[in-house]
C-alpha cells in the first residue's frame, strides 16, 4: 500500500496527488517521483478524492475545488456545436489553451462517432443530462492539460434512487505532450471513446473502492473497439504480462489498463453484449449496486459458464501470445503481445515437484519444455480444494496446441509431448477473501510408465450453449488412446442426418481439438436446436450434444 510505504494517510496521499495536478510545489520534493498521476488516472482520483475533500485542510481544499469547477466563459469563450448535436465543444484560439482552427470541429466529429458506437450500436445508456449547464448539449472542455483528459463527476443525479453522477470531459488541446504513448487525433480519438465511456460508467453508478480497476479496464476495451487501429494499449502490455501473477483486480496505474484484453476474451466467448451485460448487472438488485466480478459472475452464469472457470481459462489465452499466437481462437492481435513472463521456466526431462502459493485472485505460472518426448500427467493437491482452478495449455512447436480448464482432483493427462513442446500450468485461487486467502497447493509433473497408453475420452464442447454469430467457433477437445491413420468429426441433426463430415486425416495419441463454425457441409447456418457432435478414430467413438442458439 502507497500509503504505509510513504508513511501517509490514505487522505494525504489523494490530496498530494491532487495537488500534483494543480501546483506540485505544495508536494514535498522527495514525494514527487511516487505521487505522479498515471495517465488516464485523473478520472478516478477526481472522484476518490470528492468523497474525502471535508477531511483535507481549507487551505488545500481551496486549491483542490477547482479540479471540479467548469473552465469559465472567460478561460473559453467559444464553442461548437457537434453535427448530431450531442455535443458541445468549448475552447479558445488564444493563451496557453489555445487551439488550431479546425481542431474544435474535429473533436467534436470525434465524439459523435463514439456516440454512435457506445451508444448506437452498443446500446448503453446515454450519460444523464445536466440540466442545460453551458447549453442543453453535453459538454466538452478543450484545455492546455498534462493527461490525456478526464471526466469529472460534477453532482449526483436527484431524480434517481441508485449512485449515478452528471459529469463533463476535459481533453487536451494538442495531443503532443512528451508523455504521450499515442499523440496528435489518435490520441484524442482513444481518449475521447475513453472517456465518454467514463461518462457512460457515471451513468450507471459510481464505482466502489472494489471497483475501480474494472472502471479502468473496461475503459481501455471501449477505445480500442471504437478505434481498434490505433493499439494505444499496447503501451500497457509489457507490464501486464510481465507480472502475471499480480491479482486480477490490482489497481496501480499499469495493471488494470492492461486488463482490457480480458473483456477482448469475454467478447470473443460471448459477443459484444455481454459489456453491457456487466453493466447492467452492476446496478441490479435492492441496492442497485453489484460488484464488479460478482456482476461478471452472474453474467457468465447466463451464458453457462463462471467467473472462476473463466479466470483459469484466461491465464491459458495470455499464453498464446507473440510467436505462440493464434488468432483464429485466441487475441485477434496476439502476435503484437508480448510472451508471458512465468514464475518459473522448467527444462522437464521426466518428473517435477514444486510447492508454491498465490494470493486470491491470481496464479502462479509453471512453464515447461519437454527435454525427451514422453507421455506426461499432472497432479495436484491444495491446502483448499475449493478456492482452485487449475489452467494448462500446450504448445507444440509444429503447431498442434490446446488449452483447458481444470478443477481440483482432475488430473492433468497431457498425452503424449515430443521434444521442445511447450506447456504451461497455472494454479489459480480463485477466492475473493482478500489478505487472509493466501492458498497453498503442490504440483507434481511425471511421465507415464513405458507401457501407459492415454485413455479414450472427449471433454465437454465449448461453449455450450453455442453462439455461432457472438462466439465463432466451437471447440470440442478429445483424447485418444492409440494413434489412428484417419478420423473423423460428425455434426448430426435430431434426426440422425448428418450436417457435417470433416475429416481430420491422422492423428497421435493424447490430446486434440476440432473445430466446428456452425455451418453444415454447403457452408449454410444449422437453424437453433440441439445437435449431436460426433468423433470416430478408429474404434474409438466419442459423442457429445450441444445447443445452437441463433
Amino acid at each position: 500500500d502507497l500509503a504505509d510505504a510513504l508513511g501517509l494517510t490514505q487522505v494525504q496521499v489523494l490530496t498530494y496527488r491532487g495537488l500534483m495536478l494543480v501546483d506540485s510545489t505544495r508536494v514535498p520534493a522527495d514525494l514527487r517521483p511516487y505521487l505522479r498521476v498515471p495517465l488516464k488516472g485523473t478520472t478516478p482520483l477526481l472522484f476518490e478524492l470528492r468523497r474525502v475533500l471535508n477531511k483535507i485542510p481549507p487551505e488545500e481544499r481551496e486549491i483542490l475545488q477547482t479540479l471540479y469547477d467548469r473552465p469559465p466563459s472567460s478561460v473559453l469563450p467559444l464553442s461548437v456545436v457537434s453535427p448530431s448535436g450531442h455535443f458541445r465543444v468549448h475552447y479558445t484560439l488564444d493563451g496557453r489553451n489555445a487551439v488550431q482552427p479546425d481542431y474544435p470541429d474535429t473533436v467534436a466529429a470525434i465524439f459523435d462517432h463514439c456516440w454512435q458506437v457506445e451508444v448506437d450500436t452498443l446500446k448503453f445508456r446515454a450519460p444523464p443530462s445536466d440540466g442545460g449547464k453551458d447549453g442543453p448539449e453535453y459538454d466538452v472542455y478543450v484545455l492546455d492539460i498534462s493527461d490525456y483528459g478526464y471526466t469529472t463527476a460534477e453532482e449526483e443525479v436527484p431524480s434517481t434512487p441508485r449512485d449515478d453522477w452528471i459529469t463533463y470531459i476535459v481533453v487536451d488541446n494538442d495531443y503532443q505532450n512528451p508523455r504521450y504513448h499515442t499523440k496528435g487525433l489518435n490520441g484524442l480519438r482513444v481518449t475521447a471513446a475513453h472517456e465518454f465511456f467514463h461518462a457512460i460508467h457515471f451513468g450507471y453508478r459510481s464505482f466502489l473502492d472494489e471497483d475501480v480497476f474494472y472502471y479502468e479496464a473496461s475503459g481501455v476495451w471501449m477505445e480500442d473497439f471504437v478505434y481498434d487501429d490505433v493499439n494505444d494499449y499496447y503501451q500497457y502490455l509489457p507490464s501486464f504480462f510481465g507480472r502475471p501473477e499480480k491479482p486480477f483486480n490490482t489497481y496501480d496505474g499499469w495493471h488494470e489498463y492492461g486488463l482490457a484484453i480480458w473483456n477482448k476474451m469475454l467478447v470473443r466467448l460471448f459477443g459484444r453484449d455481454v459489456m453491457r451485460q456487466i453493466w447492467e448487472q452492476m446496478i441490479a438488485g435492492p441496492r442497485h449496486v453489484t460488484p464488479a466480478i460478482e456482476a461478471m459472475d452472474q453474467v457468465a452464469q447466463r451464458h453457462g459458464d463462471t467467473f472462476r472457470r473463466l479466470l483459469a481459462e484466461f491465464q491459458t489465452w495470455n499464453y498464446f501470445t507473440g510467436r505462440r499466437a493464434d488468432p483464429e481462437h485466441y487475441y485477434k492481435e496476439g502476435a503484437a503481445y508480448p510472451l508471458l513472463r512465468p514464475t518459473r521456466d522448467v527444462l522437464l526431462d521426466s518428473s517435477y515437484v514444486a510447492r508454491d502459493s498465490a494470493r486470491a485472485l491470481s496464479g502462479v505460472f509453471e512453464h515447461f519444455e519437454v527435454q525427451k518426448s514422453n507421455a506426461f500427467r499432472a497432479a495436484l493437491t491444495f491446502d483448499t480444494p475449493a478456492a482452485w482452478m487449475i489452467g494448462v495449455a500446450v504448445w507444440d512447436p509444429e503447431g498442434q496446441h490446446w488449452h483447458q480448464t481444470l478443477r481440483p482432483g482432475q488430473e492433468a493427462d497431457l498425452g503424449f509431448l515430443s521434444t521442445y513442446t511447450d506447456f504451461l500450468i497455472v494454479p489459480v485461487n480463485v477466492s475473493q477473501n482478500g489478505a487472509e486467502s493466501r492458498r497453498r497447493f503442490q504440483l507434481e509433473v511425471s511421465t507415464r510408465p513405458s507401457d501407459y497408453r492415454p485413455t479414450f475420452g472427449v471433454e465437454d464442447p465449448t461453449p455450450n450453449p453455442f453462439m455461432p454469430a457472438r462466439h465463432g467457433v466451437l471447440e470440442w477437445c478429445y483424447r485418444l488412446a492409440e494413434p489412428v491413420d484417419r478420423a473423423f468429426f460428425y455434426v448430426l441433426d435430431e434426426h440422425g442426418r448428418v450436417l457435417v463430415k470433416q475429416d481430420l486425416g491422422a492423428k497421435g495419441d493424447g490430446f486434440h481439438t476440432c473445430r466446428w463454425n456452425g455451418r453444415n457441409d454447403r457452408g449454410e447456418p444449422v437453424t437453433s436446436g440441439v445437435y449431436l457432435l460426433e468423433l470416430v478414430a478408429g474404434k474409438q467413438v466419442g459423442k457429445a450434444k450441444v445447443a445452437v442458439l441463433r
